[in-house]
């Protein structure tokens, strides 16, 4: 008779950490990207959350690395399942720190899914 392995738990990664690691890989070793905090939002129509980010550059940086990043995130396709990236601002920057704010909203379309036991 074979002893069950243990099961392993499933360890569900929210938007916020999501969202940060695909920050953290267009940064490359250039940085290291923080979750510097969360908050809830929400309007008439959509709820989400605002998470604040910040990310150090290294002392090797390139010159134009910061720049370059700063021009190619607000088209930057983040991809986080029953969410989307609705808004993404350059909240300070200079020649060491970036912050950045990034509003995640509830895709109300997958949501309802999920309500409707459809996923």
């Amino acid at each position: 008779m074979q002893a069950d392995a243990p099961r392993q738990k499933r360890v569900r990664r929210g938007p916020g950490a999501l969202i940060g690691d695909q920050i953290a890989a267009l940064v490359g070793s250039l940085g290291l990207v923080t979750l510097q905090h969360e908050r809830a939002w929400a309007s008439i129509t959509f709820s989400g959350t605002r998470y604040s980010f910040s990310i150090e550059w290294s002392g090797n940086r390139e010159s134009n690395a910061m720049h370059d990043l700063v021009q190619s995130l607000p088209d930057h396709e983040f991809i986080v399942p029953r969410y989307f990236v609705a808004d993404l601002l350059v909240r300070e920057q200079s020649e060491s720190r970036l912050l950045l704010d990034v509003l995640a909203i509830v895709d109300p379309v997958e949501h309802h899914k999920v309500c409707q036991g459809q996923r």
